[in-house]
């Protein structure tokens, strides 16, 4: 029977194994660190957290109280009279908070130094202490033993039943012949019964650098990718509005339209304006392979190409001294295509195990684009065909929400010389600078996001501006040199991109 009482004790021991009480922290203003653990160990859910105050009146019956009752020196007396397995001591200094935690005997299991900003530890940081402390609850010795008050209750007990003395001992000597066992060999069975269940209820000890890693590395379990995806690709139809103007003798449009009619420099002054945009596609993908294999800065290394095509429709009018010619229609091929070296920085907002990606990025590579006219249009307007190296600008940020996050980029287009077909009409291959110069940027800014798994969506406003500078005397502006020649254009694109887009 007394065998049984016994087991029955250890078991609701073993019940509140880790039971642990968070003790006031020295330098702690307004209890704020300890109310932040506190709050971390019970939404952790993997202890059971004792009250301060369950913890004061079992001090207070040890006769220790206010700061006494705080100490490694306190856990040892009340530990075991309040039901505490673990406690958590705390010194705050400066920006930094140093960590212990006691078992019943007030023994150090575990301690760290971590960071604290206005008083309080990370809630990143929080989490994971709340794991180390359950951690080394468990690794706590947990004595086998009833507690004291129980062993002072048995003499009690046997008080009241000394009438019976004789009868109680009589029992174990008749169970004794009925199974053959000495009183000696059952009190050696009775303890070998007591080690197994003791020795079965009692948690393995980690290692410590186990229960520190557990502080160090909880965090990486439930941390969600930040970071590109290492393939993407997004599909989009255009809609594009392009203008074209040149100008003889000037340095740009601007300054010829500004002039009286009369002196303005001979030579035909070509516009093309769009009355309608016209319609095409836009392929654009993004590649970063070291995504597969790290998370590390290396990871935004990658490739981003482009290729687009359009076709458009639109009206000429051509000016001249000596009057302006009737609109024409003229038909057109609208060619874009890039490939780009691109580094991206990529940080996270909002919780760890969902977190919002933003970055921020550069890239570099060679562009193009081509403006085809019609050759059978038999119009003045020269087509474009432009090469050139490129540097840019990418960022996004999520606005509150992976379903909408703002894009952007800024291009700077090195030297894009205007095509050949221009220069022949405008200036001279034999001029010093190959008979023209060129300068060019643009910028996109736009809407992203996830709509389902792997796929999204973006919408983007898209500007591109060249401006050409053109010297010598050509086929079309043929004014002398000493009097007027060269002269200028400037072509803009302005272009809406939407579609789908699909990550992996």
């Amino acid at each position: 029977m007394r065998r049984w009482v016994w087991l029955t004790l250890v078991l609701a021991h073993a019940a509140f194994a880790q039971r642990v009480v968070v003790l006031e922290f020295e330098g702690d203003k307004a209890n704020k660190l300890h109310t932040q653990v506190e709050t971390a160990l019970k939404k952790a859910g993997v202890v059971e957290s004792v009250s301060l105050a369950k913890w004061k009146d079992a001090a207070a019956k040890k006769k220790l109280k206010g700061a006494q009752a705080m100490t490694a020196a306190a856990v040892a007396k009340v530990a075991r009279t309040a039901g505490v397995d673990a406690a958590v001591e705390c010194t705050l200094s400066g920006n930094s908070a140093g960590f212990r935690i006691l078992d019943e005997k007030g023994q150090e299991l575990w301690s760290k130094e971590l960071p604290t900003k206005k008083g309080l530890i990370s809630d990143k940081h929080a989490g994971k202490l709340a794991k180390a402390i359950a951690a080394a609850a468990a690794s706590a010795p947990h004595s086998a033993e009833a507690p004291a008050e129980e062993e002072e209750a048995a003499p009690v007990v046997v008080k009241k039943e000394e009438p019976k003395e004789e009868k109680a001992e009589a029992q174990p000597e008749e169970t004794a012949t009925a199974t053959g066992l000495s009183k000696a060999e059952r009190e050696k069975r009775r303890k070998e019964e007591e080690a197994e269940a003791s020795s079965a209820m009692t948690p393995i000890e980690p290692r410590p650098d186990e229960r520190d890693a557990d502080l160090e590395n909880e965090g990486k379990k439930t941390k969600g990718k930040v970071g590109p995806k290492v393939v993407r690709l997004w599909v989009a139809g255009t809609t594009t509005w392009r203008s074209y103007c040149s100008r003889p003798g000037v340095a740009n449009c601007a300054e010829y339209d500004a002039l009286d009619a009369a002196k303005r420099p001979p030579g035909d002054a070509v516009d093309f304006t769009p009355k309608v945009p016209y319609a095409g596609f836009n392929l654009n993908l993004e590649l970063f392979p070291l995504a597969a294999i790290t998370s590390s800065p290396a990871q935004g290394i990658g490739v981003v190409a482009s290729f687009g095509m359009g076709f458009s429709l639109t009206k000429l009018t051509v000016k001249s001294p000596v009057g302006e010619t009737p609109e024409k229609q003229v038909v057109s091929n609208d060619r874009t295509f890039s490939a780009q070296l691109a580094y991206r920085y990529y940080f996270g907002f909002g919780p760890e195990r969902d977190p919002l990606v933003a970055y921020a990025g550069v890239r570099f590579g060679v562009a193009g684009r081509n403006f085809e006219i019609d050759p059978n249009a038999m119009v003045p307007l020269p087509g474009s065909a432009r090469l050139f190296p490129q540097l840019g600008l990418d960022g996004m940020v999520p606005l509150g929400s992976k379903y909408a996050k703002l894009v952007a980029s800024f291009t700077y287009m090195i030297s894009p010389k205007p095509g050949p077909d221009e220069i022949q009409g405008y200036g001279n291959f034999d001029a010093a600078n190959g008979g023209a110069t060129g300068a060019g940027i643009g910028f996109d800014v736009g809407l992203a996001g996830d709509i389902w798994g792997p796929i999204g969506y973006e919408v983007r406003f898209r500007y591109a501006k060249f401006s050409d500078q053109y010297f010598g005397q050509g086929t079309k502006w043929t004014s002398p040199c000493d009097v007027s020649c060269g002269g200028a254009a400037e072509e803009t694109y302005s272009a809406l991109l939407w579609g789908v887009t699909a990550s992996f």
